[in-house]
């Protein structure tokens, strides 16, 4: 008789995993979204910490007779953004580019539709009166008397056309008109920053001062005389 081959427990062959299921195209455009979110935080906050912020010192300008604190570096010809040289001034302050905001001292003579009014306060007024007519002035908020180194002043908080806030402080010292600005389109109202520029502005020109004082003693004449 034939042998029978004696043969053993048959092995189960395993089955191969399955494969990884694929990648979906929501699955995509989530990884893309986020590679664009942390590239968009990265370079944006990189920008944000490269950018400096105020860095206030003391500026004197003995071109313009005055002096004041800037949070940045003087520029002694500077171009306000997006408005043109007015002719007859001049322009000193400096730029925040990480606020977008300007600080300026715009000043020049007296022009002459102004000279031939009485006095300083009435030259303010209508200095005034022409920067309330300007296009870069939606609104005033606010408006209020001030002196600054004997010479008459006004403040203004002003809402602008291009959204932001800016104070202005103008000034009229003998024959030289002084226009501080600053603010910009992130700006909101009562800024500590804009404060502290426009309350740290002196006329310092010797012979401005002279008459500021010439005329206040004669005033003080008067008045004991009466």
């Amino acid at each position: 008789a034939a042998a029978v081959p004696v043969t053993g427990p048959r092995r189960r062959r395993r089955r191969p995993p399955p494969p990884p299921p694929g990648r979906g195209p929501l699955f995509w455009v989530a990884l893309i979204l986020g590679l664009s979110f942390l590239l968009t935080v990265g370079c944006c906050g990189g920008l944000f910490v490269a950018v400096p912020g105020p860095r206030w010192q003391p500026h004197e300008s003995a071109k313009g007779g005055f002096k004041v604190e800037l949070p940045a570096r003087p520029q002694p010809n500077m171009q306000r953004p997006g408005v043109g040289p007015e002719a007859g001034t001049a322009v000193e302050g400096a730029i925040l580019p990480r606020h977008l905001e300007e600080y300026a001292v715009v000043y020049g003579d007296v022009p002459p539709p102004l000279r031939g009014l009485a006095d300083d306060r009435a030259r303010l007024a209508a200095a005034v009166d022409g920067l309330k007519g300007s296009s870069e002035v939606r609104a005033v908020l606010s408006e209020k008397d001030v002196e600054v180194s004997g010479f008459p002043g006004r403040e203004l908080e002003c809402a602008a056309a291009d959204g932001g806030h800016y104070g202005v402080r103008v000034v009229v010292a003998e024959s030289r008109v002084y226009t501080l600005v600053a603010g910009g389109k992130l700006t909101r109202r009562n800024d500590p920053d804009v404060r502290r520029f426009l309350e740290s502005f002196e006329v310092t020109d010797p012979n401005l001062l002279a008459a500021a004082r010439e005329r206040t003693e004669e005033r003080e004449r008067k008045a004991r005389q009466e």
